[in-house]
């Protein structure tokens, strides 16, 4: 259906909400709106005022405003040619705020009745009003993201896609296991011990009997793993694919409350999903130099491409290639360092990877913990090797030098403990810096029992009061919100830069709240759940927090790989959004998530008492 032109204007119906009307409701509302003109300084409707028209913006500039606040600060955000407002205010019978013409302007206008007989006839259509931005930024991954009701993202663990395992006595024989597996032509069974479940795999049956020279008639509970990697009955598949590329498994139990349900494979998986996640997955476990590695390492970025060319959700793309990207760099950790420096020593990796956050590879962000009193001649250039190395595999070297061919974040236990707590205690700028980065710290290879020492170590630190959290905290409001004295998009040639407008200010605030709360999650979509949990934050404000930054960072990740398609685009950074390359809803989304940052600083600041 074309755009439709009412008096000299055309209407954008390309894009919700009013793509959601049917050529039926979309002639009713043609039929029925009608044009007003305001002169700048004209009160539209106030707060506390019932509200009888929905209004379109034809041209011109509309404020909404709190009369309750002074005026340099009352201003919430503007509307522009297409935008719409009044429809809140009718649903909830009164207006929350002031709107004004800020400029000579043109409406249409939506009578309350006819806008209420659209609203309670189509639910799409009604929601966008509705919801706030969390509901409504789902709204429009439906929209830009249409697939049918066999989609691998909307598809759930059920029995569809589950098998119902063969489940045997522990003390059931060898023998007898494997007759029944051939008859039933399975390659793995359950077996049940004291009402706990293990696995048998035919590779570990054949291991038993040649290998360790087990006997037939040996109890088959005895080779068998307790330790199971399980899902809930209904969670998404692409989590069950998750685990098993973070666990380098190749199947999942599935638990219903508690009880056994089946088994998901992966196998089953991917005939519902074609991806090349679990190929790269197996080069890198099948890789047995540096350069096998490298190749595997050097195409996930064609990976992320084809989850969102999928409609692959954020953070499950962003748990999926943090499974891949730890495998790559443990796996590199150990071609390089010989066995008695990896028993000696813990690398972490810092920053986004740390948080599991990070989807195109950006730059190295890592450190080492070394054992109390062990010293290894040549361990700098190994390390350098390292560096090198990850360098080649597509891991630029960070501009910060956090990396760990640089002696500072390189220490014993001890060493580190007394730098953390010099941190905590100094406080400044620079400091809070550091403690920033290593409060995002995950283990990746070598000994990762020290870890756990230096982690609890540092969750416990003593807190003189709240200076410290306040002087951590003070980095979020550090940069502006990219938003006008309107509330619309700051636009310049150079675009926002999302990272230190969006991402840097939600990030940074839950690490520091995690922090005070003593959670030791590290991904911020996780410290978001235990921070609700808490009662830190609520429940629809960590639902905002949410779609903000996953917003953030999917607009980001599309213009990046835009620019990689193109040779002659313009020296843009990385982090930075062109305002001009997004359409209407997109922009509308990315300024109300620049709304929900200015919120959550807001909340940082009250809680922090930071002036």
């Amino acid at each position: 259906m074309p755009d439709a032109v009412t008096s000299g204007h055309a209407l954008d119906i390309q894009h919700p909400p009013f793509k959601y009307l049917n050529r039926e409701e979309m002639d009713f509302l043609l039929s029925n709106l009608k044009v007003k003109e305001f002169e700048a300084g004209t009160v539209i409707f106030d707060a506390d005022q019932i509200v009888n028209d929905f209004f379109i913006v034809q041209h011109g500039v509309i404020g909404e405003t709190d009369p309750n606040v002074d005026e340099d600060e009352g201003m919430i955000t503007h509307y522009i040619a297409d935008d719409c407002f009044g429809a809140l205010a009718i649903m909830n019978g009164i207006s929350q705020h002031r709107f004004t013409a800020l400029e000579k302007t043109s409406c249409l206008t939506l009578d309350k009745s006819k806008f209420v007989s659209l609203i309670s006839d189509n639910k799409n259509f009604g929601n966008y009003f509705r919801e706030r931005l969390a509901n409504k930024a789902k709204l429009w991954n439906r929209a830009s993201r249409s697939r049918d009701s066999n989609s691998f993202m909307i598809s759930q663990i059920d029995t569809d896609c589950m098998r119902q395992p063969m489940v045997l006595p522990a003390e059931t024989t060898i023998d007898q296991a494997v007759r029944e597996m051939r008859e039933h032509k399975l390659d793995s069974l359950l077996v049940v011990k004291d009402r706990k479940y293990g696995m048998v795999t035919g590779t570990d049956l054949l291991n038993a009997l040649i290998i360790k020279e087990a006997s037939s008639s040996e109890a088959v509970g005895d080779y068998a793993s307790y330790k199971l990697v399980s899902v809930e009955k209904g969670d998404f598949l692409f989590n069950a694919l998750i685990m098993m590329t973070r666990h380098n498994i190749e199947r999942v139990v599935v638990m219903e409350q508690e009880k056994l349900a089946g088994i998901v494979e992966l196998t089953d998986i991917l005939s519902f999903f074609s991806s090349h996640s679990h190929v790269i997955g197996l080069q890198i476990e099948r890789a047995t130099t540096v350069s096998q590695l490298r190749r595997a390492a050097l195409e996930l970025n064609g990976l992320v491409e084809s989850l969102i060319e999928l409609g692959v959700r954020i953070p499950f793309a962003m748990d999926l290639l943090a499974a891949l990207n730890a495998r790559i760099m443990s796996k590199l950790f150990r071609f390089v360092m010989p066995d008695e420096v990896l028993n000696n020593t813990c690398i972490l990796v810092l920053g986004s990877e740390g948080r599991g956050e990070q989807i195109l590879k950006t730059d190295q962000d890592n450190a080492l913990i070394v054992r109390n009193g062990f010293s290894y001649e040549g361990l700098a250039d190994l390390l350098s090797t390292f560096s090198e190395e990850l360098v080649s595999f597509g891991f630029p070297r960070c501009p910060g030098n956090v990396m760990v061919n640089n002696p500072k974040w390189v220490m014993e236990e001890d060493e580190w403990q007394e730098k953390i707590q010099t941190w905590f205690a100094v406080s400044t700028p620079e400091a809070m810096i550091d403690l920033a980065i290593v409060l995002d710290a995950h283990p990746i290879g070598g000994d990762k029992k020290l870890f756990k020492k230096w982690k609890k170590r540092l969750i416990n630190q003593p807190r003189q009061d709240m200076v410290t959290l306040g002087c951590l905290a003070k980095g979020s409001l550090e940069f502006s919100t990219p938003l006008t004295f309107f509330g619309n998009l700051k636009n310049s040639s150079e675009g926002i830069d999302i990272k230190k407008g969006g991402v840097f200010p939600i990030v940074n605030g839950l690490r520091t709240l995690a922090l005070e709360q003593k959670i030791t999650k590290t991904n911020s979509y996780k410290r978001l759940k235990e921070l609700v949990k808490a009662r830190v934050i609520e429940p629809a404000t960590a639902d905002n927090i949410s779609e903000a930054l996953s917003l953030f960072v999917e607009i980001r990740l599309k213009q990046q790989i835009a620019r990689m398609k193109e040779p002659t685009a313009s020296m843009i950074g990385t982090n930075h959004i062109e305002v001009k390359k997004l359409n209407r809803l997109e922009r509308d989304l990315l300024r109300e998530a620049l709304q929900v940052v200015k919120e959550f600083k807001s909340l940082l600041a009250r809680h922090y008492q930071i002036e």
